[in-house]
């Protein structure tokens, strides 16, 4: 009894000379595709004659395979007939081949000088919106601010500083672990590459300076922006 997983290729030039017979035999289903479907790929458009009267067993993946092979041959300009197949597996080819997508050449448009003005002036009406936009947030927070002023009484202290607690102080943990772990990996790396030269010495000076001048604010700036943001945002979304 043949092996269910097995299936095996047989081409072959017609006595006419004009068509290519493909004879295929064995199982034709998801598990042997993987070793179909590169001979199949490699078939030049040709008028193509597939005998499937050696097909024990056909399935969806099978008949997606022959259904590919011949709209790539139709679309070629050559013919492709199918013969031998039994009426359940001719039912399965016409199914899958009826389910087939169409899909549509990409339509190559060529860029005028209409669509280059268009791009830009979206561009900056979008960018004059944004302005707007923080134009008038500035603007609400002057009136606020000027209204605190004015009436002194109305400005929550107690809010204020509970928030300058959770973005400020709450803060200090990841900040302070994020910049140890980060100087240790460059104390490492800088050491490597300073004991080439026989400057291990300054290896505490370059952490000094970078963490503390340089790297430190830009950190600090990043995780105390991303952790009080999303914080802000999961609060408003509660609400």
């Amino acid at each position: 009894m043949p092996d269910s997983a097995t299936v095996s290729t047989d081409i072959r030039e017609a006595g006419d000379g004009r068509w290519r017979e493909l004879a295929l035999s064995g199982a034709l289903t998801v598990r042997t595709l993987a070793r179909l479907q590169p001979e199949l790929a490699a078939l030049t458009a040709r008028d193509t004659r597939v005998d499937l009267s050696g097909v024990e067993s056909l399935d969806t993946a099978g008949a997606w395979a022959i259904a590919t092979l011949r709209r790539r041959m139709t679309e070629a300009g050559a013919e492709t007939e199918i013969s031998g197949a039994d009426p359940s597996q001719a039912d399965l080819l016409d199914t899958v081949a009826a389910a087939l997508p169409d899909i549509p050449e990409a339509e190559v448009r060529r860029v005028t000088l209409t669509d280059r003005l268009e791009t830009s002036g979206r561009a900056v009406t979008a960018g004059g919106v944004f302005a707007a936009e923080l134009a008038g947030y500035l603007g609400l927070f002057l009136a606020r601010l000027a209204r605190s002023i004015v009436h002194p009484r109305d400005f929550r202290l107690t809010s204020l500083v509970a928030h300058c607690e959770d973005v400020g102080w709450r803060a200090v943990p990841i900040v302070s672990l994020m910049a140890f772990l980060i100087g240790v990996v460059l104390a490492f790396q800088g050491a490597a590459q300073l004991r080439q030269f026989g400057a291990e010495v300054f290896v505490v000076d370059l952490i000094a300076i970078s963490i503390l001048r340089e790297l430190g604010i830009l950190l600090t700036g990043i995780i105390v922006a991303g952790r009080t943001a999303s914080a802000f945002a999961a609060a408003i979304g509660s609400m």
